[in-house]
């Protein structure tokens, strides 16, 4: 009993010295234990010697980390075209949505052509493309797959929006950021389309 009780203390204190092992990635994360004159360094490697490339301002919720470093101390995030390593001492998970939500923000886009689906921290969605402003979505369903999330859109009663997000390593064929989500969009009405692309839940 007593060595059940060691074993699991030690896991405990394992997962609270690495945050990211506490929930599935892609997963949110928000900027802790920075000062509020400081910043965040994310490197193009995961190392703390490794060429800076960018940075996250304290207080900085909602970051997406992809995934972690061999050693569990880092964890690639995005950079803006590219993705860098961020030390896991300063993130923690941010506070989670209710069981079964999509989280949020979630934002999908794609190319050849784009076009653009967004699940906003407020609320609702939101569908666009280069040539069309934004248009406001009712939900008609939402829900948590084996492998990611699904939902069914509205704009009106002709047009109807059938996302899949999945849980899997993405390009945008345009940078060198790395995603966590692909997407397939079916969409229906006057401008019916197959459209694919990808998925971040980064707020940035």
């Amino acid at each position: 009993m007593k060595y059940t009780r060691v074993l699991l203390l030690s896991l405990s204190l394992g997962l609270a010295a690495f945050p990211a092992l506490a929930q599935r990635l892609p997963g949110q994360y928000d900027v802790a234990r920075v000062a509020s004159t400081d910043v965040l360094n994310i490197r193009a490697e995961p190392s703390a010697k490794a060429r800076v490339i960018s940075e996250i301002a304290p207080y900085t919720t909602r970051i997406e980390v992809l995934k972690l470093s061999d050693d569990q101390k880092w964890g690639l995030v995005s950079a803006g075209e590219v993705s860098g390593w961020a030390s896991l001492a300063y993130l923690q998970a941010s506070a989670p949505g209710a069981k079964g939500d999509v989280p949020r923000p979630l934002s999908c886009r794609g190319t050849e052509p784009f076009w653009s689906l967004k699940l906003p921290l407020t609320g609702g969605a939101e569908w666009s493309t280069p040539d069309t402003p934004e248009v406001a979505l009712k939900i008609v369903k939402q829900e948590v797959t084996g492998t990611g999330y699904a939902g069914s859109y509205t704009a009106d009663a002709g047009r109807r929006f059938e996302l899949v997000v999945t849980r899997e390593q993405c390009s945008d064929g345009m940078s060198d950021r790395i995603y966590g989500f692909s997407a397939r969009l079916r969409t229906s009405g006057p401008d019916q389309q197959s459209l694919t692309g990808c998925c971040t839940l980064d707020a940035r």
